[in-house]
């Protein structure tokens, strides 16, 4: 397993005749063998280029071999180091031992008689950093998959998040349509039923005043010259004035016959569209217009829908009107 990776060997003794023997006794080694002479050239080249393996001889000189491991280490971090000496005997000062884990191996290789010692030495460390490389690669691994299922976990979590939230919304709008069916098929019931335009809007204000909660309305007709004029006004608990459902509806009239569609008009936004005399009672005041045509381009009538204050009208509550709207313009032209 040695040539999944060429290791780099820094060599550094003071002997040109000793650091030559190193490069060659360790030249048969899968590693690229670099020697420097001094522990400054050492500390150049560690600080350019981390070696993974530093060879060195216990030196005499005042600058010793485990000095040298200890400053190496503390410019590039934790180095292994092969640390040799030609006497058996203890190394002054007691650092024959490991310390710290400065130096993790010493040979006993009288030089320059005995390099197998060395070579196998060197040759055990390069293996051991072999097999500890294939395991921080295979912890780097299951990291990698151990996060990769935490973002499909994340990601998953958030899917079915949005989904439930999807399926919320899709239920919601269901019963919604489901309750508003119900309530076309129950009007239309009912609206057979009725016996005048009176019994039709009063109807029709009933099945809002159900739906939608507390409003208040006014019905207008159009008369034998084609002019709409009101005939009925509806409130809870009771209608509001004539001369304020006159003035409220006159710019509304306009804007219908203009584009007959239901909408929903802010009054405080259109404050201008009306009579100065309801500007105090605008702001809050929301309509609903429902435009009665029993076949296009024919308005028989209309009924305007307003709220002051309460919850304005909503997407559901036009749903309701343009459902309604067209079958009881056919009953209020049959009437006619």
């Amino acid at each position: 397993m040695l040539n999944k990776k060429i290791a780099n060997i820094l060599v550094v003794d003071e002997e040109a005749r000793t650091r030559q023997m190193l490069i060659d006794a360790l030249s048969s080694l899968p590693a690229r063998v670099q020697a420097t002479a001094s522990a400054a050239e050492a500390l150049a080249i560690v600080r350019d280029n981390r070696p993974d393996l530093l060879v060195t001889k216990q030196m005499s000189s005042r600058l010793d071999s485990v000095d040298i491991v200890e400053r190496l280490q503390a410019l590039a971090g934790r180095i292994p180091a092969v640390v040799l000496t030609e006497s058996a005997r203890p190394i002054a000062d007691g650092k024959n031992e490991p310390t710290d884990g400065v130096v993790q191996e010493l040979v006993f290789s009288p030089m320059p008689t005995d390099l197998d010692r060395l070579r196998n030495a060197v040759q055990n460390k390069l293996a051991g950093m072999n097999e500890s490389d294939r395991l921080e690669r295979r912890v780097l691994l299951l990291k990698n998959r151990l996060g990769n299922m935490r973002i499909q976990r994340k990601k998953a979590r958030h899917e079915a998040s949005h989904l439930q939230a999807t399926l919320k919304t899709a239920c919601r709008a269901f019963s919604n349509q489901m309750s508003l069916l119900q309530e076309v098929i129950r009007y239309q019931g009912e609206l057979f039923k009725t016996a005048g335009d009176d019994d039709v809007f009063l109807l029709l204000f009933r099945t809002f005043l159900r739906w939608t909660g507390s409003v208040c309305g006014i019905a207008l007709v159009c008369d034998g010259q084609a002019r709409l004029k009101m005939v009925g006004r509806f409130g809870s608990p009771k209608p509001d004035p004539l001369a304020f459902c006159q003035k409220l509806v006159r710019p509304i009239i306009d804007q219908v016959i203009r584009r007959p569609q239901c909408a929903i008009i802010d009054a405080g936004e259109h404050a201008n569209l009306f009579d100065k005399d309801l500007k105090p009672f605008l702001p809050g005041l929301t309509l609903m217009t429902i435009p009665l045509l029993p076949e296009a381009d024919q308005l028989v009538g209309m009924i305007i829908l307003y709220r002051k204050g309460e919850q304005p009208f909503t997407e559901d509550d036009i749903g309701l009107a343009e459902a309604i709207a067209p079958l009881t313009a056919v009953i209020v032209h049959r009437n006619v």
